[in-house]
């Protein structure tokens, strides 16, 4: 109702990943990515990090990995940074076990890569 308002952008994360709780995967990275294409600073961060869960739990990958090395310098040195990299290093060795069907985990409650 209040597009202007200077809490548009939190209360549009909040709608995203409440989509992605939901499961609604796809809705909420196409959801992510507008809202990383039309804020700036903390939202796009958070958007870009959304938008690359919810690749992981559709079983996108390469997408995955191409959201989360775009995010490596804007969070050097933030507690995002920590996360990211834990996510590019599971991606990186879900790629390797591909061949060998060996699942891991991916974020919290969106179920499993093969």
């Amino acid at each position: 109702m209040y597009p202007q308002h200077q809490l548009a952008s939190a209360a549009q994360l909040g709608q995203a990943a409440t989509m992605e709780m939901d499961g609604k995967f796809e809705e909420a990275k196409a959801r992510y990515l507008q809202l990383a294409s039309k804020f700036s600073g903390y939202t796009v961060v958070a958007a870009k990090l959304g938008a690359a869960r919810c690749a992981e739990a559709l079983g996108q990958g390469k997408e995955a990995r191409q959201l989360y090395e775009e995010l490596t310098p804007s969070v050097a040195g933030t507690p995002w940074a920590l996360s990211v990299a834990i996510r590019l290093d599971v991606l990186g060795r879900s790629q390797e076990n591909v061949a060998s069907g060996v699942a891991l985990p991916t974020p919290a409650g969106s179920g499993m890569v093969k």
